[in-house]
Order: structure tokens, then sequence, then C-alpha cells
């Protein structure tokens, strides 16, 4: 039998009830058809293994805040009557708990559930309806709901707010898909939930916990690759600082070619780059479709201004002394290179 519970949304205490059974969101990570969640997950935040991550930024999580009472709005127009928004369980099996965007009167209490998807997905639901990935991910949620209300079918309704356009799902209550969904919830609260015991892992999306003595063998690893990240931020850095006065020196080189474009001395060969134009013809067909006037050929073009080109003749390379930017540039290097390749006795 149903149990109605009145929460305020969002509240600590809302989220503190959800905690402690299997809410109509967590049912397609049981159902392996949860895009990021796996099963270790969800027990971790049941048993407060860890916590649960903020989505109060996730877009789509937002657009949810933001939309789900104007559509509820909406839908209480069309069906002419006013939603309750409650929380409940079974008291049977009261770990068998639902937190409802809206229940309605039709023969009964008639669940309906709310999204608001990106416009790419929701593009997709348009086209292909039951079959789409949306439906497909989100009716599972509105079974339960059907099954803990003993409903004879619920709404799952989708909202795009950048098109403004909703669709609507009738879905009839499938005693079979409802009896699997109670049976997965049962099952991972009896025997993971409520014992403690960990469920296994999912290879290709859950992260491996080391041993201790895994750890204490592989921490050299772990230290040597974050070791060659910060050199490889630091030389990176280096590298952008280098070719920006490598640049900066080759401009003032060829101010000394006044007119020429190539310029040659102590062992240095310098060319200029000559100016290239790229006409663009996917946007202009995209835009125009039109034959190509010259007015258009100067819009849709592209100008780039090829790089110098730089070689040098190590036979004929002086040795210069360095100034003193230059000698620690070299020594930072040298340095870096050393820690990346150590020397070995």
């Amino acid at each position: 039998m149903f149990v109605k519970i009145e929460f305020e949304h969002k509240t600590d205490e809302w989220h503190i009830w959800r905690s402690q059974g299997v809410g109509s969101s967590d049912i397609s990570v049981l159902r392996d058809n949860h895009p990021e969640k796996t099963r270790w997950l969800l027990w971790a935040e049941k048993r407060g293994v860890i916590t649960p991550s903020n989505v109060d930024k996730n877009p789509n999580v937002r657009r949810g805040v933001i939309n789900e009472s104007r559509v509820r709005s909406w839908l209480n127009k069309r069906l002419n009557q006013e939603a309750t928004v409650i929380c409940g369980y079974d008291d049977e099996y009261p770990w068998r708990r639902a937190s409802f965007d809206a229940i309605y009167d039709d023969q009964g209490p008639t669940p309906a559930e709310i999204k608001c998807p990106s416009t790419k997905l929701f593009e997709d639901l348009i086209e292909s309806g039951r079959d789409s990935k949306l439906y497909q991910q989100y009716v599972d949620q509105l079974y339960y709901q059907i099954g803990l209300l003993e409903a004879p079918y619920g709404y799952l309704v989708f909202y795009c707010e950048d098109l403004n356009q909703i669709k609507i799902f009738k879905v009839e209550a499938d005693t079979q898909v409802i009896t699997d969904i109670n049976h997965l919830v049962d099952a991972f609260y009896t025997r993971y939930v409520k014992t403690g015991v960990e469920p296994a892992l999912d290879k290709d999306r859950d992260v491996k916990s080391l041993s201790t003595e895994e750890l204490v063998q592989n921490r050299p690893l772990v230290e040597r690759y974050i070791k060659l990240y910060q050199i490889g931020k630091q030389l990176a850095q280096l590298t952008e600082s280098i070719d920006t006065q490598k640049a900066e020196t080759t401009q003032k080189l060829l101010a000394v070619a006044v007119d020429y474009r190539k310029l040659g001395f102590l062992g240095i060969n310098i060319t200029s780059g000559a100016s290239q134009e790229r006409f663009n013809w996917n946007r202009y067909a995209k835009d125009k479709h039109l034959n190509v006037s010259e007015q258009d050929r100067k819009k849709f073009t592209t100008v780039t201004n090829k790089k110098p080109t730089v070689s040098i003749n190590r036979q004929y390379m002086p040795n210069a002394n360095l100034p003193d930017d230059l000698k620690e540039l070299e020594r930072l290097v040298q340095d870096l290179g050393q820690q990346v390749n150590p020397r070995r006795e």
C-alpha cells in the first residue's frame, strides 16, 4: 500500500529521506541504463561512503529546476486539474520510494514525470519517439512510479526550452516490467545497501581501488608521472616563450632585408612568407547558393599570412657568447632534460 509523505523538495530533510531508500531516479542505474552512474557508485552514495556529486550546475538539472513548475502548470490546464506534488513509499517494502513531479487523478492517482533535455536530445526524441535515447533512459523511472501508485498508466513529459515545445507520452502499466524493476530494487537494497556489502565493480566505468601493497608498489610510478606532467607543463610554457622570441627576432632580421624576400648571412637563411588566400566554398555555398561575384569572393575569402621560413647551416654557425637571459634559458632546459632522463652512473 502506498503511503503519502509531504516534503518540501530539495531540502536537507528531503535529501536524507531519499538516501534511505531507492528512488525512481535510481532505476536507470539498476537497469544498466544510466550514462554515468554505476551500481557501486549508487551503493556508495546510499551508504555514505562517498558524497553525492553536486548536480546543481548540471545544465539538464538546471533546466529542470527552472522549467518544471512551468510545465506542471501547462499540464494542469491540459488535464483540467491541479497536480499534487508529494513523496511516498510502499508500506510493505519501505525502501521503495519516490519523489513525484506531479500526480493527477485519472482513474486513480496517475504520475507524471517531467524532463527538460537539451535541444539535440529533444530533436532525437521527436524523430525516434519511444526508440529514442531519452525515452529509453527515463521510461523505467515512470514504470517504477506507476507500480508504487498501482496506476493504470502515467505520463512521461519532455519540454525543450529552446524550441518551447512539449512532447507527452502516455505510458501504460506493464506488469512484467514493473515486477522486474521491483526485484532489482529489493535485491539491491537488501543485499547491498542494508548489509553494507559492496556490489561488484563495473570494470569499464568504476575506478579500481588498490590494496595497501599495490599502493606502496606503484607509488614511484605515480610520482614519476606527476613529475613528468609538471615538467611537461614547464616545457610547454618555455616552448611558447621561445617561439614568441624567435618570431620577434625573425621580424627584426627581415627588416634588415628591406624589400628583399630572402636574407642570408652567418649561416642563417630567412625567406619571408607570402600572404595566401583561401576561398571557403562550403561557407559560401551554405550561405548563398549563388554564382560567385567579386564582392562575395572577398567576403568569403580567408587571408592568412604565411610564416617566414628559417634554416640554419650548422657549418657556419658562429660560437657567439650567449646573453644572460639565454644562458639561463639554456640551463633551465638542460636541468629539465636531466630530470626527465637522469644519467645513470
